[in-house]
């Protein structure tokens, strides 16, 4: 039991030197222990112990010696040294040391590979620890609701941001079936996309415990073997930016609509004034001031005239919404530029670091923004040079933001804001409406003759509020709250 533990715990010296030294005494103890003992009593035995504490330090060849060592030494000490059947005493004595020696070696190798194994795999069980801690901190604190569950639907682990939004109670969640929250994960679930590894974004109809009805963002993605996949998902609520689109949508429709009846009925107008003239000259005729026909035409007249009335009656005052120069110009990049690059032409921006607030509406600027590029996209596909030029400049309480291409001269600029124009490439009102969407919020929009091609310039007054405005000098005080 004691060589066993002796084995099985290892071999205490620290290294080679100090092993050699102890070895040596240890042998040198053995050997005169030996020397001095009564004849017929051999203590050969004795020196299995120096070997096994010696082998852990040598390599197979030193082992080798060092028992061929040993084995001269009992030998030599022995009763019967060097007698009769000598060889084979040798021989077998050898082998026991040797086969000691390399028992012991292996048990020590095998111990420092467990030992640096327990090490390593304790260290990654402690780095796992914080990691976890970690990842849960981060996932516990998110303001996104964030969940995972496993291939039947069950949550695993759902944030406090997905109880609020599901309005659940803390911790509730755990161990309940996610289709009733979210029915579109049921039906992905159910597919058999979701063996393999899945990172997609899903729009769908959410509900919270009460039943109420949501516009969910889901983000899913899978982790684990395939066939037995879990799913993290990540919640985002839409339902306040869609309301605001529609929102927006409506607004701009009303606009659009407003804007082209106005021009509608401005050409109206103008056959009223033709019809009048025409009345007018009918009525001097010796005969014709008093006929039936003559006054049905008067009549029509009239009601036309005062339809038109209505309906170019001017708006109330509408309150100017401040808007970013910058967001704008990064919303039109994204959307034009794989036009151009899909048609091989040129985009050049050429915008100040410094871009204003401006008074203008986001969605309304950026519309008439993506209309003279369209236009500009449509003139370049018959030109040589395809460049399309964007820049901006400031000029005194304006900023001016310059549409450039390299297509063919506007031939008559005075038609291109006439609503209805029979040559026009569309409907002949994408312009005149542009323009009075800029002028809805005090801005124009005019043609520039240049050299080469063709310009559109947006005039839009600057945004100069008063809470960027002060504050900006020192001792300079802000008159809203010094009344």
């Amino acid at each position: 039991m004691g060589i066993y533990s002796f084995l099985r715990n290892g071999f205490p010296l620290p290294n080679r030197r100090i092993a050699i030294i102890v070895v040596g005494l240890l042998t040198a103890a053995i050997a005169f222990a030996d020397w001095l003992i009564v004849p017929n009593v051999s203590l050969g035995l004795l020196y299995c112990i120096p070997m096994l504490l010696l082998a852990a330090h040598l390599k197979p060849g030193e082992i080798a010696i060092a028992a061929l060592a040993y084995t001269f030494l009992r030998e030599g000490l022995s009763p019967f040294a060097w007698g009769r059947d000598v060889e084979p005493r040798l021989v077998t004595t050898f082998i026991a040391f040797l086969g000691a020696g390399l028992l012991a070696r292996e048990v020590d190798l095998r111990k420092k590979t467990v030992e640096a194994y327990a090490r390593a795999l304790a260290e990654q069980v402690s780095l796992r620890a914080v990691s976890e801690q970690q990842l849960r901190g981060l996932v516990e604190g998110s303001p996104a609701p964030i969940l995972t569950i496993d291939p039947a639907g069950k949550v695993l682990m759902a944030n406090e941001a997905t109880h609020q939004l599901l309005r659940c109670a803390t911790q509730s969640l755990p161990g309940q079936s996610i289709d009733f929250y979210l029915p579109a994960l049921a039906a992905l679930r159910e597919t058999t996309r979701v063996r393999h590894v899945i990172r997609t974004l899903i729009e769908c109809t959410g509900h919270r415990l009460g039943g109420e009805a949501f516009l969910a963002q889901v983000w899913v993605s899978s982790y684990g073997p395939p066939g037995a996949m879990d799913l993290s998902v990540v919640i985002f609520d839409s339902s306040e930016q869609l309301r605001n689109r529609e929102e927006v949508s409506l607004e701009a429709l009303a606009t659009g609509a407003r804007v082209i009846m106005g021009g509608f009925w401005h050409e109206i107008r103008n056959l009223c004034t033709a019809m009048r003239l025409s009345v007018t000259s009918l009525q001097q005729r010796p005969g014709m001031a008093d006929a039936e026909e003559v006054e049905g035409l008067r009549s029509l007249m009239n009601g036309l005239e005062r339809l038109t009335a209505s309906g170019l009656r001017p708006e109330s005052p509408q309150t100017f919404d401040v808007a970013s120069l910058r967001a704008i110009l990064d919303h039109l990049r994204i959307v034009i530029e794989p036009w151009f690059q899909e048609s091989q032409m040129t985009v050049r921006w050429h915008e100040p670091t410094d871009l204003l607030l401006i008074r203008a509406d986001h969605h309304g600027l950026l519309q008439v923004c993506l209309n003279l590029a369209r236009n500009a996209h449509r003139a370049l596909q018959r030109s040589e040079r395809k460049d399309f030029t964007i820049s901006s400049t400031v000029e005194g309480g304006h900023v001016l933001l310059r549409f450039h291409n390299t297509g063919a001269p506007i031939a008559d600029p005075d038609a291109l804001f006439r609503p209805f124009q029979p040559a026009a490439a569309g409907s002949g009102l994408g312009l005149y409406v542009s323009r009075a969407i800029v002028r809805s919020f005090g801005g124009n929009l005019r043609y520039e003759p240049v050299k080469d091609g063709c310009c559109f310039a947006v005039v839009l007054e600057r945004a100069d509020l008063p809470f960027i405005v002060y504050g900006e000098k020192a001792g300079e005080e802000d008159p809203r709250v010094a009344s």
